[in-house]
């Protein structure tokens, strides 16, 4: 008993590092925030009016720099919230592994790290199976 429990502990503590380090990379599309914004903002247009800036741009169409930097903002910014929201709910799994509460929310957090290879995969595997014991179960219930 005290071994699985120290196990889950273990466990619940690399879940704190999955969380954090999920929570950094999810932060990369604000590259493509960035450049919606700019897009957005009007500052991908060249200047027509610049000397040698635009020869040759004379009869090509105007860019589409609004639904450019709609489209970059609108995927930048999904991706970021999708990756903040899959960090918070290893950082809830953590949280209740490390207080033995919400059986099944570890076991669903767990398979939900698995699809984050290579740490995720080996934490999400590790960790059903220590949550799959009997002695887990009996740790989670009393």
């Amino acid at each position: 008993m005290d071994q699985i429990k120290q196990n889950i502990r273990t466990i619940s503590t690399l879940y704190y590092v999955l969380a954090g380090i999920t929570a950094v990379f999810s932060l990369i599309p604000l590259i493509h925030v960035t450049i919606g914004i700019v897009a957005l903002s009007g500052g991908m247009t060249p200047d027509i009016q610049a000397p040698g800036g635009a020869e040759g741009m004379e009869n090509m169409e105007p860019f589409p720099d609004k639904i450019f930097g709609g489209i970059f903002l609108g995927v930048g910014l999904f991706f970021i919230i999708l990756g903040e929201t899959f960090a918070f709910i290893f950082f809830l799994t953590a949280r209740k592994m490390s207080r033995f509460s919400s059986y099944k929310f570890c076991m669903i957090g767990s398979g939900i790290s698995c699809a984050f290879a290579p740490l995720g995969t080996a934490l999400g595997i590790f960790s059903l199976i220590n949550l799959n014991k009997p002695e887990a179960r009996e740790l989670f219930q009393g």
